[in-house]
């Protein structure tokens, strides 16, 4: 069965580019806006999220948080907006700039959708 993924975002390149090549790849890709994205949320099983942060990223991210706390989140966000210590501690499973070549980009996607949270391990104590 084709894992079945979620990618919130106002129209963008960017994730228009990740949404295309998961599609490539065998995955089942679904789009929506944020406001939209709450609502499926609620009615549909996802084995990945991925949510830009300036498209309510985080209010998308503690949603889904909150409906399937297991389901990994991936928020994409320009240099610099949510530092990786804050990405985690709000229960994202990975953070990708939207400057990093596709292929980074599809690497962190992966290894978030097949292994988990990544980036547990590397929240510094406070």
């Amino acid at each position: 069965m084709q894992k079945k993924i979620l990618v919130v975002d106002h129209p963008s390149v960017g994730l228009n580019t990740v949404s295309e090549l998961l599609r490539l790849q065998g995955y089942h890709v679904e789009e929506a806006e944020s406001e939209n994205a709450l609502r499926i949320l609620c009615h549909e099983q996802y084995a990945l999220i991925i949510s830009d942060v300036l498209s309510d990223g985080l209010c998308v991210l503690e949603n889904a948080k909150a409906v399937s706390p297991a389901v990994p989140v991936v928020l994409m966000s320009n240099e610099h907006i949510l530092t990786r210590n804050e990405a985690i501690q709000l229960g994202a499973d990975e953070l990708i700039e939207k400057s990093e070549l596709v292929s980074e980009q599809m690497k962190k996607i992966k290894r978030a959708l097949h292994e988990g949270n990544p980036l547990k391990s590397a929240l510094a104590p406070d």
